[in-house]
């Protein structure tokens, strides 16, 4: 029987409106017609660009400049200040130092006042003249502090050393704040001193370890008199008071316990009171920065980078922007005046044979290599994986082994800088490898662009993943930074020649849909005087989400063994996204069928090549478009992994389910079948038109 969800004799389409519902015996069919909704593929870019969105930057910059002018006024008032509080002083030379401020300040301010008025031109060359702006802010505050020390030497006594210190200090001045009655404080002689056998002082005796820690303190200000404090730099005035202010609380304590000693209580009043002179005197002009950011550090003639304790990729960028990494990049390279050898001659072998693509009668690479362009009999595509023809299948023994990859220790470079008491490294892992093909994803500006995105960077708390490891985003989302277990760093060291040559090879030529790793290192600090220090094992891999929002996220490795998702994750699994296609069916189109089948196939021919299992693919819904890339592909097929299997096959018991953890081809196999039923085609009007002609 027939029955009708709208109103009988309606005049719309019989078989679209209306449920059908047919009985036998106890049997009962119901027919209804769903609208079908037909997602396409969107390939991942073989070609970055950084200049799309400028909102984001221009609003920091407008920030950022602000900033910039509040710590310039408060430089300049500090610095005026300083000026006006020498006393003693030339007054041409006070004159002088007067006019010089206000020059520098009216140098800024026509800076500022540029960059104002083009702050929506060029945003990220805006950035770079900002911090040049500092690095020269503080550079100016650097040369006043020695200025203002040679002002307060030229109005100070020389200071006359006593006999028993040599003559070699005569002319050794005295300190700023110490040359008027500096005499009192420093002088001893009228001191009384005691004996190592204890000697009576006001009726009572004091003990030999008083004494010994009474000698101390005589010799540590001697040390002090002869120091030449002004040739002192920041650093070791610092280490200076740090060292000398224990002795100082131990004098007083010494004293408190011997009240009954005069001679304790002068010393250690006279030792304070120096130390307190002596700290005030050397009291310079502070950097209106936070501590974390070094603005002396440049790299090169110009600043380009500010490196910043909190965002620590921007060692990364200022690593690859200095003299000494390029340096020994180009030691690296290969000398261009020489005849290069034959390709086959030099290159890795990654490809044992070269990789079929579809057969011409299936498939027609476009202009701009993308498999996307279905022209004859595709009523086949309809097969599942595992029944696709042999010379069809890409396979993983033409792709060169993992063994045949060579590790060279000199394919690494390690930079090394320093600023104050902060010690930074950073080693680039396959340098001239990596260097090579950010060049060609990054034709033009978009490689120094790159630099500027990978300079700030905030923690981010990744959904889905069980590893631990902490990830990162750059500020603008373009990369995403993971930190490398042990063991996925020596994975890496292993086959990521192979995959670098396989990406290049893969440009314009081959689809693919690796999130792309554009670099690897190891990077880290050590900050003496806050003690905060870090070190990280970390690649740089590109963000897949980039620019778009999806509704929905699904990491899809092909197993559905303990792949369920509690409900609200921001990340899905395999059967989260089973339950999910029985009501909305992802159907695509017979060229994005194919693209999403040729890039996986040759993918993970590769990876099984290289022996890399655990990888997946993650997958975006944005409407009618889905956003995919094969991520988390570094982890090998070690002997833990296999023990897992092993483990998990015989004594858990699995039920009938192939465990996760499998060898490289058994994880290839299932994860390639399991994409082709994940994603099935519909065909289109175009579907095999043209199987009938026959080509000469």
């Amino acid at each position: 029987y027939e029955k009708n969800l709208f109103i009988h004799g309606c005049p719309h389409s019989y078989h679209r409106y209306h449920t059908n519902f047919f009985a036998l015996g106890n049997i009962v069919a119901c027919f209804a017609r769903n609208k079908v909704q037909i997602s396409e593929i969107c390939p991942l870019s073989c070609r970055f660009s950084f200049r799309e969105n400028f909102t984001d930057i221009t609003v920091s910059n407008s920030i950022l400049i602000n900033e910039t002018v509040t710590k310039i006024n408060m430089a300049i008032k500090a610095i005026n200040d300083k000026v006006d509080n020498i006393s003693g002083c030339d007054e041409l030379v006070v004159k002088e130092a007067k006019a010089k401020v206000a020059s520098e300040e009216a140098s800024f301010k026509q800076q500022i006042s540029e960059m104002s008025a083009a702050v929506s031109e060029s945003p990220i060359d805006i950035r770079r003249s900002i911090y040049r702006i500092q690095y020269e802010l503080v550079m100016s505050i650097d040369s006043w502090n020695k200025h203002l020390m040679n002002m307060n030497k030229d109005k100070r006594r020389p200071y006359k050393a006593t006999s028993s210190q040599g003559s070699h200090l005569n002319q050794a001045p005295s300190t700023p704040a110490l040359s008027v009655g500096s005499s009192e404080l420093l002088n001893t002689e009228d001191d009384e001193t005691p004996s190592p056998e204890g000697e009576k002082m006001g009726h009572k005796r004091v003990r030999s370890d008083s004494y010994l820690t009474l000698n101390k303190v005589t010799e540590n200000r001697s040390r002090l008199q002869s120091v030449n404090c002004r040739s002192l730099d920041d650093q070791m005035f610092q280490k200076l008071i740090k060292n000398d202010s224990k002795l100082l609380e131990s004098d007083i304590k010494v004293a408190e316990k011997h009240p009954e000693s005069k001679l304790y209580s002068k010393m250690a009043s006279k030792t304070k009171q120096f130390f307190t002179a002596l700290t005030e005197s050397y009291r310079k002009i502070e950097l209106p920065f936070p501590q974390e950011e070094h603005h002396r550090l440049t790299g090169g003639s110009r600043p380009t980078v500010l490196v910043n304790e909190k965002h620590f990729t921007s060692i990364i960028a200022y690593a690859l922007t200095c003299d000494q990494y390029r340096a020994k990049l180009q030691l690296l390279k290969p000398d261009e005046t020489e005849t290069p050898p034959e390709p086959e001659a030099v290159r890795t072998p990654i490809f044992r044979a070269t990789p079929k693509p579809y057969s011409p009668s299936h498939c027609e690479e476009d202009k701009v290599g993308h498999w996307l362009t279905v022209t004859s009999n595709s009523t086949d595509l309809l097969e599942p994986a595992k029944q696709l023809p042999t010379h069809r299948r890409q396979k993983s023994s033409d792709f060169g082994s993992e063994h045949e990859s060579v590790i060279n220790k000199s394919n690494h470079i390690d930079v090394e800088f320093q600023d104050g008491p902060t010690k930074f490294f950073c080693k680039i892992y396959f340098a001239a490898e990596f260097d090579r093909l950010r060049s060609l994803l990054m034709p033009g500006e978009a490689l120094s662009d790159f630099i500027h995105s990978l300079s700030i960077c905030n923690k981010w708390r990744a959904k889905g993943g069980k590893s631990g490891l902490a990830f990162s985003k750059t500020q603008d989302d373009r990369w995403v930074v993971k930190e490398m277990s042990r063991l996925e760093l020596q994975a890496l060291l292993i086959f990521m020649p192979n995959y670098v040559e396989y990406v290049i090879d893969s440009i314009d030529k081959r689809p693919t849909l690796l999130a792309k790793i554009i670099g690897a290192c190891t990077v880290g600090f050590n900050n003496s005087h806050s003690g905060v220090n870090m070190k990280q094992d970390v690649i740089i891999m590109e963000n897949i989400f980039y620019n778009v929002t999806p509704s929905l996220v699904y990491d899809l490795k092909g197993s559905v063994r303990n792949r369920l998702a509690e409900e609200g994750e921001e990340v899905l699994l395999d059967e989260n996204y089973l339950h999910h296609i029985v009501d909305y069916p992802v159907y695509l189109r017979p060229h994005s069928k194919t693209f999403l089948r040729e890039a996986v196939n040759c993918d993970t021919a590769f990876l099984a090549a290289q022996s890399i299992i655990d990888y997946s693919l993650l997958v975006g819904m944005c409407g009618d478009r889905l956003v995919v890339g094969i991520i988390d592909y570094i982890r090998k097929f070690t002997f833990d992994k296999k023990v897992e299997m092993i483990f998990k096959t015989n004594m858990i018991g699995s039920a009938g389910r192939m465990p996760t953890i499998v060898s490289p081809e058994m994880y290839r196999e299932r994860f390639c079948n399991q994409i082709e039923r994940y994603f099935p085609l519909v065909p289109d009007k175009w579907t095999g038109m043209g199987s009938d002609l026959q080509y000469s």
